[in-house]
């Protein structure tokens, strides 16, 4: 079994156009006795983490105006408040929608 690893760039939800790259390297390895291609995961959203401005993994809140129209400003960590959050909502399922 021949098996191609497909590394390629992708455009960040062009879906069509990252259709049509897939398709070509597809051909390209079928022409040359590939059995298989393999293709990097979200290839075809173009979805990378850390390449999309609202990403929560690397998203700093801006409490610019938290800050200045209501004087406040967080008084745990992001993970911190997390966690807290969300044992807040396991104490209280009935508040969560299904």
């Amino acid at each position: 079994m021949r098996i191609t690893l497909a590394q390629v760039d992708s455009r960040l939800g062009d879906v069509d156009a990252n259709v049509e790259r897939a398709e070509r390297v597809l051909v390209d390895a079928a022409q040359e006795g590939s059995d298989l291609v393999v293709f990097p995961e979200l290839h075809l959203s173009g979805y990378s983490i850390g390449d999309v401005v609202d990403d929560p993994s690397i998203r700093q809140p801006d409490i610019t105006l938290a800050k200045r129209e209501l004087g406040w400003e967080p008084v745990v960590g992001y993970e911190d408040g997390l966690r807290r959050t969300i044992e807040w909502f396991r104490r209280h399922p009935e508040l969560i929608s299904s």
